[in-house]
């Protein structure tokens, strides 16, 4: 079963990479592999148990889930480096 998944995984992005040559199509082959790529990642992430670790931070942290909003709009403001 999952490497059927995977498959069909494979097959669907280079359709839509085979499918950005349209011209009506916004979605360049580049942008479908970046798509795909953040996909990757992101599931990787929650697999690993990352994005349930920053979640329970921020809802346990002494300041909970009011401040969230405001670190979220503070964080381009913060120095790159």
């Amino acid at each position: 079963m999952h490497a059927a998944v995977v498959l069909l995984v494979l097959i669907l992005t280079y359709a839509g990479m085979a499918a950005g040559r349209i011209a009506w199509l916004r979605v360049d082959r580049t942008g479908i592999a970046l798509l795909f790529a953040m996909m990757i990642i992101s599931a990787q992430l929650a697999e690993s148990g990352f994005i349930h670790l920053c979640a329970r931070t921020i809802t346990d942290s002494r300041r909970g889930t009011a401040a969230l909003p405001a670190l979220i709009r503070a964080l381009p403001l913060l120095p790159q480096g």
